[in-house]
C-alpha cells in the first residue's frame, strides 16, 4: 500500500486512524512516513499522533535540509585544504533552519560557530536570550564572540547565510579569513550577491540554480526518508543526517572537486541511492531500525 497527502497541520492526526484499521485488518505494519512543513505543523498534531509514533516515522523538512549544506561545506574545506575541526563558522539566522545546520555541524567535529540573530552574535552574557537560543548560546561560541554579525565575521573561515538579503556585505565577507567560504542561502535574493565578491571568495554556494554550487533540498530529501523506511527506522537521528550529508559529498570524486563543483548535480540519480543506502546502514548501526535484512527492492511493502 502506498499513498501520498499534503495536509494541513492540525490535519496530521486525520491521517492516522485508517492506517491503523488498514494495519488491523491486514495484519501489517505500514511504513507511514508524516512529513511535516517545520517542528511547530508536528507539535501541531493532536495526541494519537504522538502515540502513533511508535509503530510510524515521524519527520520535518529540517531532517533533510542541512544535509545538503553540510555536504556542500565538507567539499569547500577539502577544496581549500581546512579540516573541520579548525575552522571558525558564522551562522548568520539562528532560526530553526540555522539551528539544525549548527547541530549537523557541531556532530561532525566543527568546533568553533557563532550564530547570529538580527541582533548580532548569540552568545551566553547576553540577557535577551529565549530558552532556545540560550541553548543555542551554551553549545556554540566557545571564545564568546559579540558584536553585530559583521564583525563576527572577521577572521572567520566559513559564513552560512540563512537569514535574509543584505544580513551581510561584501565587506563583511572581505573582513573573513583568506580563502573565505560564502553560502548565501537566502532566496531569491541572497545575503551577498557572488558578483560582488567573487574576487575574494575561495568558494561560493546560493539556493539558485542559475550560480555555481546551488544547494537545494531535493539532494537530500528522497534518499534520506528511502533509507529511513527501507528499514522501518523509529526516528531520523543525528547520525542518519551525518550519513547522508557524507553521502552526497562523495558524489563527487576528490580529483574532481573546483571551487565552482563543490555539490553534486540535483540530475543526479545516484545521489539518491547512496544518501538511502548510508541512512539505512546509520539506522541499523545506531538500534533505531526494525528491520535489518534485506532491502526495498526485495520487499514490496516499503513501497
Amino acid at each position: 500500500l502506498a499513498a501520498s497527502a499534503r495536509v494541513a497541520a492540525g490535519d496530521v492526526a486525520a491521517l492516522l486512524p485508517p492506517i491503523e484499521a488498514w494495519a488491523a485488518a491486514s495484519g501489517r505494519r505500514p511504513a507511514a512516513l508524516c512529513v511535516a512543513e517545520s517542528e511547530a505543523a508536528l507539535h501541531y498534531a493532536s495526541g494519537d499522533f504522538e502515540a502513533a509514533a511508535r509503530s510510524h516515522l515521524a519527520a520535518t523538512r529540517l531532517e533533510a535540509a542541512p544535509a545538503g549544506r553540510v555536504a556542500a561545506l565538507l567539499n569547500a574545506l577539502r577544496v581549500v585544504g581546512k579540516g573541520v575541526a579548525d575552522v571558525r563558522v558564522v551562522v548568520v539566522g539562528v532560526g530553526a533552519a540555522g539551528v539544525a545546520v549548527t547541530d549537523m555541524l557541531l556532530a561532525q567535529g566543527v568546533r568553533d560557530i557563532v550564530g547570529c540573530d538580527r541582533r548580532g552574535a548569540v552568545h551566553a552574557a547576553r540577557g535577551d536570550l529565549d530558552a532556545v537560543k540560550a541553548a543555542y548560546a551554551a553549545r556554540t561560541n566557545p571564545n564568546g564572540v559579540a558584536g553585530t554579525a559583521g564583525e563576527a565575521m572577521r577572521g572567520a573561515d566559513v559564513v552560512i547565510g540563512l537569514s535574509g538579503p543584505g544580513a551581510f556585505s561584501a565587506d563583511d565577507v572581505r573582513a573573513m579569513a583568506p580563502r573565505p567560504i560564502v553560502f548565501a542561502m537566502a532566496n531569491p535574493t541572497p545575503e551577498v550577491h557572488p558578483e560582488d565578491v567573487e574576487d575574494v571568495v575561495a568558494v561560493m554556494a546560493t539556493g539558485r540554480s542559475d550560480y555555481p554550487n546551488q544547494i537545494n533540498n531535493v539532494l537530500a530529501f528522497p534518499g534520506i526518508f528511502r533509507g529511513a523506511l527501507d528499514v522501518r527506522a523509529r526516528e531520523i537521528n543525528e547520525e542518519m543526517k551525518l550519513a547522508a550529508a557524507n553521502a552526497i559529498a562523495s558524489a563527487i570524486a576528490p580529483d574532481e572537486l573546483l571551487p565552482d563543483y563543490v555539490i553534486p548535480s540535483v540530475f543526479n540519480r545516484k545521489v539518491t541511492e547512496g544518501v538511502a543506502a548510508a541512512v539505512a546502514r546509520a539506522a541499523v548501526e545506531t538500534g533505531v531500525a526494525r528491520r535489518t535484512g534485506g532491502s526495498a527492492e526485495a520487499d514490496p511493502a516499503a513501497r
